[in-house]
Formats: structure tokens, sequence, C-alpha cells
């Protein structure tokens, strides 16, 4: 129970840091088109001037028929209104029912605005607000209809209900504005059949409001979420279509029981789901496909039920503040890319090795083994979250968008024997807040980084490869004391190995070859390691050093005692002087390749490379199929 108290501390932190590693390229495919604006009705029209309206009298004077009655309100219709004025029609402080219906508005600053009209009176039908920064804002008002409007350049929002309840938002199109639909203190409203795209903001927000319903809304290209929520109790968003969003599909922030239900979310930037800071939400029966990062996030939330969703090309990724609140989680029943989501809590002593999974996460789970197993298309394959002596074995975790191995504030765990590779947007294997991890024997290629280590402690990193990674072979940060050796760290996109306030470690044994920057970097807070009997070979072509040190000789580049250094293949004579401020030497460079260092050449990439090829083959076969 203790070490598990002591994990809980540092979960928190390395949640925040899971989150934070996001590029994305993936096709995006539109499923509805969109609703031309000559569907609305722009016929006969009356040139008008901008009404003010500031009473019942006022409103009978500007209306062409009706008595006022619920049954029989004033209308105020086909008036065509093109104004520098800020308002188009102004209406406010009336006590009777109206209606303002197939109108055409633009003004400089609000297209049709009311303020404070009687409770049940308010009806705003079949109007076209164009280039007004704000179409229709209904303050004050209960139960006002807000139906069939198209609104489009409205570069603040499209429809905004503020502090007004029970309002009926149905049936609008908001395009090329701001925010499409957002409502704010607006308790009890209903957000029903409504087409919000191109917009720079959300699609449909709803802050501060309790009990509003979302439903059968299609929200796509818009720059941010399609649907967000926050700050809000017993919000149902069911039976919504979310697509191409350049955020996240549904979003919420810090709500309560949020019911997210029987919704489409694909293909955007971000995330299918995000759910953040939030409580007893229930996410169940969407269906969630090629999101660009995640299918379903839920970070930093308690209480969520999930249940019954269907996720390809996609997966569930949990970055909660600490261990236990993973009890709290209700997870069953959940498809990705056809097999399960293995979801399990405190689960110890147990064997994973049935190859039923589409995903794997293990939280709190000691002693336990995952083997044999083979898992890609989705966010992470495995995560281990505040587990210890857990082994993860001859897996095959090939393109991910998330990776193939997250390690999340551990103890003493393992893994050996794995094929990381092509994992699109994060590291090939992640370790955050580790302590005493083992890599051994890996192999991790063609990912964002090979190998991210942050805040860890002790570790090992034995005869692993790390090869052709966009960005950096293997990154280590924020820690102390560790054993590199007999890796090879091969055709990074940029450094083969980096330290950033990273002390202590051994590295020895290893090659270092045709890296496109630095072989070894490292800062100047990256003190107190050993560097010796490594190759290094063809790195930094065009620089002139193959590695750089910026501490004032407080790392050791060689081996005093026996007089040898590393392997250098550009060394003429003399010591070998490092890029860095202060200008540290291998004083006892080598001249040939020391024993023990991993041979690399072409015909080890080819093999390397089958079983992703293999992989990749059977993957675009499935898809013809």
């Amino acid at each position: 129970m203790n070490k598990r108290i002591k994990r809980n501390n540092m979960l928190g932190i390395f949640s925040l840091i899971i989150l934070l590693t996001t590029t994305f390229s993936m096709v995006s495919v539109s499923s509805t088109q969109q609703v031309p604006q000559e569907n609305f009705r722009r016929l006969n029209y009356t040139t008008s001037v901008p009404l003010y309206i500031d009473n019942d009298s006022d409103l009978v004077g500007n209306s062409t028929s009706g008595s006022g009655t619920a049954t029989d309100p004033y209308i105020i219709e086909n008036l065509e209104i093109i104004t520098t004025d800020n308002y188009g029609i102004y209406i406010r402080d009336t006590t009777v029912n109206f209606t303002v219906r197939n109108c055409f508005i633009d003004a400089n600053i609000y297209g049709i605005y009311i303020y404070l009209a009687a409770e049940r009176s308010v009806e705003i039908d079949n109007n076209i607000l164009d280039d007004s920064p704000n179409g229709i804002r209904i303050i004050g008002s209960d139960y006002a209809n807000i139906t069939n409007n198209y609104c489009d350049g409205s570069t603040s929002y499209g429809i905004n209900v503020d502090t007004a309840t029970h309002a009926l938002v149905k049936n609008n199109t908001c395009i090329n504005g701001g925010t499409g639909i957002y409502g704010t203190l607006a308790d009890y409203s209903n957000y029903i059949d409504n087409k919000l795209h191109q917009n720079t903001e959300y699609g449909l927000r709803i802050v501060d409001s309790d009990y509003c319903n979302a439903t059968e809304n299609i929200c796509y290209n818009n720059n941010y979420a399609g649907i967000y929520v926050g700050s809000s109790t017993f919000t149902s968003i069911w039976d919504n279509e979310c697509y191409d969003n350049s955020y996240h599909g549904i979003a919420t922030y810090s709500d309560t029981n949020t019911d997210i239900t029987f919704n489409v979310l694909h293909d955007n930037t971000f995330n299918g789901i995000f759910i953040q800071f939030s409580v007893d939400g229930n996410v169940s029966n969407n269906t969630v496909y090629s999101n660009d990062g995640t299918g379903i996030l839920i970070a930093q939330s308690t209480g969520t039920l999930i249940a019954d969703n269907t996720l390809t090309n996609d997966g569930f990724r949990f970055n909660l503040s600490s261990l236990v609140d993973y009890a709290t989680l209700s997870v069953s029943s959940n498809m990705v890319n056809g097999k399960q989501l293995g979801f399990y809590y405190d689960t110890d002593d147990t064997i994973f090795s049935s190859n039923i999974f589409g995903q794997l996460v293990l939280a709190a789970c000691d002693n336990s083994v995952v083997k044999d197993l083979t898992i890609s298309q989705t966010d992470y394959a495995v995560a281990l979250i505040g587990c210890d002596s857990t082994v993860v074995d001859n897996c095959d975790f090939n393109n991910n968008v998330g990776g193939s191995v997250l390690l999340e504030v551990t103890m003493n765990c393992t893994v050996s024997n794995t094929l990381c590779s092509h994992n699109s947007i994060k590291p090939g294997i992640f370790v955050g807040g580790g302590i005493d991890t083992v890599i051994q024997n890996c192999t991790s290629s063609n990912n964002m980084y090979g190998l991210q280590m942050v805040s860890s402690t002790n570790s090992t990193i034995l005869s692993s490869t790390f090869n052709q990674n966009t960005i950096t072979n293997a990154y280590i940060a924020e820690g102390a004391a560790g054993n590199i050796k007999y890796n090879a760290f091969t055709n990074a996109g940029s450094v083969g190995l980096m330290f950033v306030n990273f002390d202590y470690v051994n590295i020895s044994h290893n090659l270092f070859e045709s890296n496109t920057g630095y072989a070894l970097h490292l800062d100047a807070s990256s003190t107190g390691s050993w560097i010796h009997h490594n190759a290094f070979i063809s790195n930094n072509l065009g620089g002139t050093s193959q590695a750089f040190d910026d501490t004032n000789s407080l790392n050791m580049w060689d081996d005093p005692w026996n007089m040898e250094g590393n392997y250098w293949n550009d060394h003429v004579s003399g010591n070998y002087t490092l890029d860095g401020a202060w200008g540290v030497n291998d004083t006892y460079p080598l001249s040939s390749i020391p024993p023990g260092v991993p041979e690399l050449g072409n015909l080890t990439y080819i093999i390397l490379l089958v079983p992703v090829i293999f992989v990749n083959a059977l993957i675009i076969r499935r898809r013809k199929k």
C-alpha cells in the first residue's frame, strides 16, 4: 500500500506530460453535405431601416399582423435590413408574443437582439443573418424558440442564448463565424438538429448551463471542438456527428453528470471525445474512428462510466490525477479494432498472453506479465500505470498513433524483446516517473522518438536498437542514474541520444551511426556521466564534432585507468574535442571499434524492417477485403 501512495504523488505530474505531444496527419472523410443558403427563403423582401422596439407599443407599430397572443403573435417578416447601425432588429422589455421570420439582415454588430422579453413570447424563425458579427442574441427571455435560421459570417457567434432558460434552438445552420451556437447560463435548453461548420472557434458551445440537451447536431470543419460543454451539470450529448474539427469532436471541461452517448466522432485533428476535470460522466455507445489524436481521452476525471463504445483506427487514453482515481472508473464492453479494450485495476500476478486485446491498460497491477501480443492501429498499445514488477515481453506493437508502450510511475518494470515501430506522433517507448526500469533487446524505429524517458531514476537500457526515429532516437530528461550499454542509436532525424538535466549515467559499448544531428548531446545540466568504449560513425555530417557536451568537464569521455576512450571515425590525431562551450575532450580516442559494440550494417536494417513490412502488408490486405 505504501508504494502506491508514493506513486500517487507523482502521477498527476506525468499525466500532464503525456497530454502534451501531438502532431497529426490523416485523411478526412465528410459524410454530410453543406446546407446551401439557397434552401432558405430570400424572396419578396421589403427594404427596411433597422427596427428599435422598446415596449409593446413599438412592437405593435412595427408588426404586419397579429394580436400578441400565443396563438396569434405579432409578426415581423419579409424585411431586408442592410445597415451600418449596431442593430438590425432590436427588441426589449416586451410582454406580448411576437415572431420575427423570413428576414434578411446584415448589421454592424447584432442582427437580431432580444432583451428581457416575456417568458414563452419569442419566436425567431427562418431568417438569414449575413455578416453580422453577432447573428441572433437572446438575453433574459425564457422559453424562446430559435428555429430554421441561417447565420453566415458571424465572427463572434451565430446564435447566442444568454441567461435565458428552456430555449429551443433547432434546425439552424451557422457557418463561417466564430462560434456557431453559444449557450451560457441557459439551463434546460435544447440544441437539436443544427448544422454547424467552418467556424473559427466552436460549432456548439454550452457553458455554465444545467440540464441541457444537444441532440442530432452535425458539427464539422470547426477550428476548435465540434461540441464543447464547460462547467455544467446533467448535460445530455447524444446522437450527434462531429468530424473534421481542428481540435476535438466532443469536449467537456469541469462538468458533472454529463451523458455522451450514441455519437459518431471521426477524423478530428485531436481527439474524438475529450473529458477533463469532470465527475460522474457517462461515455457509452459511441462510434469513434480515424481521429488523428486519441479516440476517447479521459483526463483528471473521476467516476466515469465508459461502456459499449466502438473504436476503429483509434484508441483510449487515461490520464488521471492519482492512481486511486482509476478505481473510480467503470470500464466495460468497449471494442478497439474489433477486439476488447483490456482495462484492469489492481489485478496482480496475472499473465496477459491471449491476443484478444485491441488495447491493454493495467493500473496498479503488480507482478504481472504481458507477452506475445500484437496490437496496432490504436493509441498506445499497452500502458502500465502505477505498476510494480510487471513485464512486457515478446510483443509486436506497430503503427499506433500514441506509441507502443507507456510506463507511468512504475517500479521494477521491464520491456523486453518487443518491436515498437511506426508510431506516428509519440515515442515507441515512453517512461514517466519510472524507478528501476529495464528496456532490453527491443527495437524501436520509425517513431517520433524511439525512447522518451522523463523524471526516472536508475534506468537500464541494454542491447536495443533505436533506428530512424523522426526527431531523436532517445530523449532522456529530468532524472538520474542509469546504464546504457550495447545499444545501437542510428539514423535519427536529429540527435541520436539526448540528455536534458539528467545525471550519472554509464554510457558504454553503444553504436552511434548516421544520425543527422549529434550522436550524443548533453546539456549544461547533465553531469556526472561516464562515456567510454562507444563507436561514433558518420554523425552530424558537416559539423565539427559528432557529439556535444555543454558542461565544464563534469562528464568523463574516456576510461583513464585503461587509457581508452571512444572510437570516432573522423578522428585524425590527438584528443577528440567535442562541441560545446567548454571544449570537452576524449583524451584517449580509439583507433578501432571496441569489442561489444553492436554491428549494424545495411543487411541488419533490412532484417529489422521485415516484421514491419509483413504487418503493413497484412493491414493493407485486410482493408482491401
